[in-house]
């Protein structure tokens, strides 16, 4: 009789050792994808909170320039103009805010035989690990003159 409940025992702690490790691996799949997508929250959250926004487009033969105004969020990382072509197709080109409430002018070369259309703007924001997001572009679209 000893030896059956011994047995008894040994079945149970396997048991739990078994599920343990099963609680482990399945741990190690999900675990990375929740904090990817607590930085991907983090990040989102910073766009609904920048203000970038087209404030003049100047179009010449081949090159569009554009001057971006940046609002008072110290979060963003660089500033996209971004071109619609004649043709409905886009251009993009990045430059650098580096002080609040300040504007920047961003040179676009567009391809030969078009034009610049109107002007838009996006800001990259960047989190405390480095990483970095496009936000939406700008809703307020410039028209280049």
């Amino acid at each position: 009789m000893n030896k059956r409940g011994l047995s008894t025992i040994v079945a149970t702690v396997l048991i739990v050792l078994l599920s343990l490790v099963a609680i482990a691996l399945v741990w190690s799949f999900i675990s990375p994808a929740i904090k990817e997508s607590g930085t991907s929250v983090a990040l989102q959250q910073k766009c609904f909170e920048v203000e970038v926004r087209p404030t003049n487009c100047n179009a010449t033969t081949g090159v569009v320039n554009v001057q971006l105004t940046r609002g008072n969020v110290a979060d963003i990382d660089k500033v996209t103009a971004i071109i619609e072509q004649s043709d409905g197709s886009t251009k993009t080109a990045e430059g650098t805010v580096t002080q609040q409430l300040s504007t920047v002018s961003i040179t676009v070369v567009i391809d030969a035989g078009k034009s610049g259309k109107t002007a838009q703007a996006a800001a990259r924001v960047k989190d405390e690990s480095g990483k970095t997001a496009l936000c939406s572009p700008s809703v307020e679209k410039v028209a280049c003159t």
